[in-house]
């Protein structure tokens, strides 16, 4: 049975990692994740009670996806949400015969 009260997007976006915790994943620290976030090259999501939330899904073997950084400059060139490109990157297309979320395609270097 699942929660009321649970958000949708927790299931649309996955597991993420606190500020601190993408830090120690990636080995980096606070001016690195700070300077990675601002140029776009870790897609950090804000709830609306301002929690900064870091999807897990852009981290593989404790290295950010190669390519996510172009990935996300053309989403955000067409939406201005961070949200649904979260939600655009860890679905699986409607469209053609691929299986893979986008993210793994990505990973996948497809």
């Amino acid at each position: 049975m699942s929660d009321e009260t649970e958000n949708p997007w927790a299931r649309v976006v996955g597991p993420c990692y606190t500020a601190e915790a993408i830090q120690r994943v990636l080995g980096i620290d606070r001016t690195e994740r700070e300077r990675a976030t601002t140029e776009l090259h870790l897609l950090t999501l804000t709830t609306s009670d301002n929690v900064v939330l870091y999807p897990a899904f852009q981290v593989d073997q404790g290295r950010l996806v190669d390519g996510l950084t172009a990935v996300l400059a053309v989403l955000r060139s067409g939406i201005d949400d961070p949200w649904t490109w979260a939600q655009w990157l860890n679905t699986v297309p409607v469209e053609g015969d691929d299986t893979r979320r986008r993210i793994d395609a990505l990973r996948d270097g497809a």
